[in-house]
Protein backbone atom coordinates (compact mmCIF):
# COMPACT_ATOMS: atom_id res chain seq x y z
CA UNK A 1 0.00 0.00 0.00
CA UNK A 2 1.16 3.61 -0.64
CA UNK A 3 2.26 5.90 1.84
CA UNK A 4 0.45 9.74 2.41
CA UNK A 5 2.39 11.05 0.86
CA UNK A 6 3.15 8.92 -2.97
CA UNK A 7 -0.72 8.55 -2.93
CA UNK A 8 -1.68 11.95 -2.17
CA UNK A 9 1.29 13.62 -4.49
CA UNK A 10 0.66 10.65 -7.44
CA UNK A 11 -2.89 12.46 -7.28
CA UNK A 12 -1.93 15.67 -7.26
CA UNK A 13 0.81 15.57 -9.14
CA UNK A 14 -1.75 13.96 -11.56
CA UNK A 15 -3.71 17.41 -11.97
CA UNK A 16 -1.29 19.45 -12.11
CA UNK A 17 0.35 17.88 -15.00
CA UNK A 18 -3.19 18.54 -16.56
CA UNK A 19 -3.49 21.84 -15.53
CA UNK A 20 -0.30 23.09 -16.88
CA UNK A 21 -0.52 21.34 -20.36
CA UNK A 22 -3.94 23.15 -20.19
CA UNK A 23 -2.10 26.28 -19.18
CA UNK A 24 0.02 25.75 -22.28
CA UNK A 25 -2.67 25.19 -24.55
CA UNK A 26 -4.91 27.34 -23.04
CA UNK A 27 -3.88 30.64 -21.41
CA UNK A 28 -6.12 32.25 -18.60
CA UNK A 29 -9.00 34.33 -17.76
CA UNK A 30 -8.82 36.24 -14.04
CA UNK A 31 -12.36 36.83 -12.36
CA UNK A 32 -13.16 40.29 -12.56
CA UNK A 33 -13.96 40.35 -8.25
CA UNK A 34 -10.50 39.96 -7.41
CA UNK A 35 -8.43 42.58 -5.69
CA UNK A 36 -5.16 41.61 -5.96
CA UNK A 37 -3.87 41.41 -10.31
CA UNK A 38 -0.25 40.09 -10.88
CA UNK A 39 1.40 41.61 -13.95
CA UNK A 40 1.04 38.07 -15.61
CA UNK A 41 -2.67 37.76 -15.46
CA UNK A 42 -3.48 40.20 -18.29
CA UNK A 43 -1.13 37.99 -20.96
CA UNK A 44 -2.76 35.15 -19.47
CA UNK A 45 -6.77 36.12 -19.82
CA UNK A 46 -5.57 37.38 -23.44
CA UNK A 47 -4.29 33.86 -24.70
CA UNK A 48 -7.28 32.38 -22.99
CA UNK A 49 -9.61 34.39 -25.04
CA UNK A 50 -7.59 33.72 -28.28
CA UNK A 51 -8.06 30.12 -27.68
CA UNK A 52 -11.62 29.81 -27.12
CA UNK A 53 -11.51 28.21 -23.93
CA UNK A 54 -15.11 26.97 -22.70
CA UNK A 55 -16.21 28.86 -19.74
CA UNK A 56 -17.41 25.52 -18.24
CA UNK A 57 -13.78 24.87 -16.79
CA UNK A 58 -13.83 28.36 -15.23
CA UNK A 59 -17.35 28.00 -13.64
CA UNK A 60 -18.31 28.11 -10.10
CA UNK A 61 -19.94 25.45 -9.07
CA UNK A 62 -21.48 24.34 -6.12
CA UNK A 63 -18.34 21.92 -5.93
CA UNK A 64 -15.87 24.22 -6.98
CA UNK A 65 -17.46 27.20 -4.70
CA UNK A 66 -14.23 29.41 -5.13
CA UNK A 67 -16.47 32.82 -4.52
CA UNK A 68 -16.78 31.73 -0.75
CA UNK A 69 -14.87 33.82 1.80
CA UNK A 70 -12.30 31.29 3.20
CA UNK A 71 -11.50 30.30 -0.62
CA UNK A 72 -11.21 33.72 -1.88
CA UNK A 73 -8.90 34.72 1.40
CA UNK A 74 -6.76 31.31 0.17
CA UNK A 75 -6.66 32.75 -3.80
CA UNK A 76 -5.51 36.07 -2.43
CA UNK A 77 -2.61 34.81 -0.56
CA UNK A 78 -1.57 32.67 -3.24
CA UNK A 79 -2.27 35.63 -6.00
CA UNK A 80 0.29 37.27 -3.29
CA UNK A 81 3.08 34.96 -3.53
CA UNK A 82 3.07 33.76 -7.21
CA UNK A 83 4.74 35.09 -9.77
CA UNK A 84 3.70 33.41 -12.72
CA UNK A 85 0.33 31.29 -13.41
CA UNK A 86 2.57 27.92 -13.12
CA UNK A 87 3.88 29.39 -9.34
CA UNK A 88 0.65 29.96 -8.76
CA UNK A 89 -0.60 26.41 -9.74
CA UNK A 90 2.62 24.69 -7.80
CA UNK A 91 1.54 26.87 -4.54
CA UNK A 92 -1.75 26.13 -4.79
CA UNK A 93 -1.13 21.72 -5.21
CA UNK A 94 1.28 22.39 -2.26
CA UNK A 95 -1.30 24.05 -0.17
CA UNK A 96 -4.06 21.83 -0.61
CA UNK A 97 -1.63 19.09 0.45
CA UNK A 98 -0.51 20.81 3.56
CA UNK A 99 -4.32 22.12 4.28
CA UNK A 100 -6.12 18.80 3.68
CA UNK A 101 -4.73 15.85 4.84
CA UNK A 102 -5.42 12.24 2.85
CA UNK A 103 -8.18 10.25 4.45
CA UNK A 104 -7.32 6.68 4.34
CA UNK A 105 -10.87 5.55 6.02
CA UNK A 106 -12.86 7.33 3.45
CA UNK A 107 -15.38 5.50 1.82
CA UNK A 108 -16.17 5.64 -1.70
CA UNK A 109 -19.45 6.25 -1.31
CA UNK A 110 -18.96 9.58 0.28
CA UNK A 111 -17.36 11.04 -2.95
CA UNK A 112 -18.55 14.08 -3.93
CA UNK A 113 -20.29 15.09 -0.39
CA UNK A 114 -18.39 18.21 0.18
CA UNK A 115 -17.71 21.74 -1.09
CA UNK A 116 -14.15 23.14 -1.43
CA UNK A 117 -14.58 25.46 0.94
CA UNK A 118 -16.06 22.95 3.71
CA UNK A 119 -12.76 20.43 2.99
CA UNK A 120 -10.96 23.44 3.66
CA UNK A 121 -12.89 23.41 7.23
CA UNK A 122 -12.81 19.83 7.93
CA UNK A 123 -8.76 19.61 6.88
CA UNK A 124 -9.15 16.40 5.51
CA UNK A 125 -10.44 14.17 2.13
CA UNK A 126 -9.06 11.54 0.32
CA UNK A 127 -8.25 12.77 -3.47
CA UNK A 128 -12.14 13.71 -4.08
CA UNK A 129 -11.71 16.54 -2.20
CA UNK A 130 -8.05 17.26 -2.39
CA UNK A 131 -8.56 17.48 -6.27
CA UNK A 132 -11.98 19.56 -5.53
CA UNK A 133 -10.52 21.78 -3.63
CA UNK A 134 -7.54 22.74 -6.25
CA UNK A 135 -9.83 23.42 -8.62
CA UNK A 136 -11.39 25.99 -7.08
CA UNK A 137 -8.48 27.50 -6.25
CA UNK A 138 -7.38 27.21 -9.78
CA UNK A 139 -11.31 28.52 -11.11
CA UNK A 140 -10.79 31.39 -8.61
CA UNK A 141 -8.01 32.77 -10.32
CA UNK A 142 -9.02 31.90 -13.99
CA UNK A 143 -6.97 28.99 -14.38
CA UNK A 144 -9.27 26.79 -16.40
CA UNK A 145 -8.98 23.47 -14.51
CA UNK A 146 -11.95 20.03 -14.65
CA UNK A 147 -11.22 16.67 -13.05
CA UNK A 148 -10.31 13.82 -14.47
CA UNK A 149 -11.86 10.01 -12.74
CA UNK A 150 -9.50 7.34 -11.99
CA UNK A 151 -7.52 5.70 -9.57
CA UNK A 152 -3.24 5.71 -9.45
CA UNK A 153 -1.93 2.75 -7.58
Amino acid sequence: MASKGTKTYGIIFGLLVLVIIMYNIRGQKMDTQKQLKPEWIDDYSSMLARENISDEWLAETAYYDYLDPLVQEKIRQLLTISNTPREYISNAAELVFIDIDYDYLASDFECFNGVASQNFIAGKGDCTEQGMSLIALLRGAGIPARAVGGCLY
